[in-house]
């Protein structure tokens, strides 16, 4: 069954910080720290980040778990937790993929994992993290995430280089064979046109590298 139009995230309010207390505490052995969290600890850490990118994944409207992904210097660093209820549904991987749409431009996002925690090491590979280190603490992912307009705006740029690449190849032969035959003036006339298609070439290029 396809639960992806069963699956919703929506962004956490204060009034959700119970559930992912609750969360926090069921899955306390998959944490660095394993021991459990007092609910007024809890509190003043949720109410400080919830609004650094939380979220509640809703299945068919009921609280199924939480997504979170706090900007930490240049990467946001994920974390995702699935009540044991709502566990084999696929609701994990629904949910990152409608949080992967937020974004307009490149990001580069993190997982760190537990290196005994398999599970959600092979939950991050099939979502297309590559593994970038590891010790006997943790495990590191990543993965950059491009939205399909950035996308398409890099393939036109490249496109446009490519064409006039083919186009300066030519005028590269040109002017070689113009050289060999010793006609300076007409040299000099396709030489220029090089020079202005490299400086196109390198200003599509400044545009492509953002």
């Amino acid at each position: 069954m396809n639960n992806n139009s069963l699956v919703n995230i929506k962004k956490a309010t204060l009034q959700d910080s119970n559930f992912f207390l609750m969360l926090r505490n069921r899955n306390r052995k998959n944490f660095t720290n394993t021991k459990s969290i007092n609910q007024t600890s809890h509190f003043a850490w949720f109410k400080k980040n919830y609004k650094k990118n939380f979220y509640v994944i809703y299945f068919k409207n009921k609280k199924a778990g939480y997504l979170r992904a706090p900007k930490i210097g240049l990467f946001y660093e994920i974390s995702i937790c699935v009540d044991r209820k709502f566990r084999r549904k696929n609701l994990g991987k629904l949910a990152f993929q409608k949080f992967e749409k937020k974004f307009s431009q490149a990001v580069l996002l993190i997982a760190k994992v537990k290196p005994n925690n398999k599970s959600s090491a092979n939950f991050f590979k099939n979502l297309s993290f590559h593994q970038i280190s590891k010790s006997k603490i943790m495990f590191v992912f990543c993965k950059i995430v491009t939205s399909s307009q950035e996308i398409k705006k890099s393939i036109d740029l490249i496109d446009k280089i490519q064409k006039i690449r083919s186009k300066n190849n030519i005028n590269w032969m040109n002017i070689l064979k113009l050289s060999f035959n010793r006609d300076i003036n007409a040299a000099k006339s396709i030489f220029k046109d090089i020079v202005n298609d490299d400086n196109l070439i390198s200003k599509y290029s400044k545009q492509l590298g953002g």
